[in-house]
């Protein structure tokens, strides 16, 4: 399993898309942030294995946009980043993902567990 964090929207040019999606960046331009933060990503897998073949499966992607209170659209702005790897990988693509809404205060977690023991019948 490989975690990755961390990854903005690095443009050709060297520079980044910059400012609060619904305050000064259009929905488009949020779209195109999200979908470069996903390129970065694969740029960076790329040179450790030499191909994009050997991933299997994208298993969580928790996703933050920098937006006014009152914006709405979290979700659909990163669905651009999800549709990446949905074209890529197909049904593999589809990663369990949370978009911040608000709150003061939101928490996530990964957690590895094994099953528990089941008897078999006599």
């Amino acid at each position: 399993m490989i975690f990755l964090s961390g990854f903005g929207h690095w443009k050709s040019d060297g520079t980044c898309i910059q400012g609060h999606v619904g305050k000064g960046l259009t929905v488009e331009e949020g779209y195109a942030a999200a979908r470069l933060c996903g390129l970065s990503l694969l740029a960076t897998l790329r040179p450790d294995f030499g191909t994009l073949d050997g991933v299997e499966r994208i298993v969580k992607v928790p996703g933050f946009m920098a937006s006014p209170p009152d914006s709405a659209g979290h979700s659909s702005v990163l669905d651009r980043f999800t549709d990446l790897f949905v074209d890529l990988y197909g049904d593999e693509g589809w990663p369990a993902r949370s978009a911040l809404r608000g709150f003061a205060v939101e928490i996530e977690a990964v957690a590895w567990a094994r099953r528990p023991h089941t008897p078999q019948p006599s």
